[in-house]
């Protein structure tokens, strides 16, 4: 099994720069990343994967007869975007405290802005955090977050407010044994569905 680093765990543009020289090592990097030595379709799973011959690595499986990439089922899927150009735009997003804007990105990488804003969409669903399920006893309670209204500059204070006032309501989940999950609502009283199970 090889030993495969994380893109994050890079300390620099130009460490990751210098350890992906060839597009086929992206490649090779994702196939580790992705099935670990053992191809998988993307169509059916089958893992009666071929390795089929020629410049690129292209595989055919047995179980449905379709030929597939490492990139087919992956963020990117159908893109003529390097895997080079992709795993350093990964870097950057991954790497800056506030993102990074699509304008910025397309300058980086020598592409078109709209190929960026592209790319930027694609890792940032990536990164996406899922909906929380709960599978045990929950415990769910609000509170609010902000500082207190005297503590506040003079010309920022609220007259006659107290309590909550412009404070930003949080819905806290916490699971026994388990999970702990919190989201800011606009107001204490806004419908909120989850699914427990």
């Amino acid at each position: 099994m090889k030993t495969v680093k994380d893109l994050r765990d890079f300390d620099s543009l130009f460490q990751l720069l210098d350890y992906f020289t060839t597009e086929e090592i992206c490649e090779q990097h994702l196939a580790v990343i992705r099935w670990n030595g053992t191809p998988t379709c993307p169509y059916c799973e089958s893992e009666r994967v071929n390795t089929l011959k020629g410049n690129t690595n292209r595989y055919k499986c047995y179980g449905c007869r379709k030929q597939f990439g490492v990139k087919v089922g992956t963020i990117f899927h159908d893109s003529k975007i390097s895997l080079r150009k992709w795993f350093v735009a990964i870097y950057l997003v991954t790497a800056h405290k506030k993102g990074i804007s699509s304008c910025q990105l397309a300058r980086d990488l020598n592409i078109t802005q709209k190929a960026a804003w592209f790319v930027l969409q694609r890792i940032r669903e990536t990164y996406n955090v899922k909906a929380e399920k709960f599978t045990n006893t929950v415990e769910i309670d609000e509170t609010y977050i902000g500082g207190k209204e005297k503590n506040r500059h003079a010309n920022k204070r609220t007259a006659g407010s107290q309590g909550g006032s412009g404070k930003t309501p949080v819905l806290g989940i916490l699971e026994r044994d388990g999970k702990v999950y919190a989201i800011p609502v606009k107001t204490e009283k806004q419908k909120l569905s989850f699914r427990l199970w």
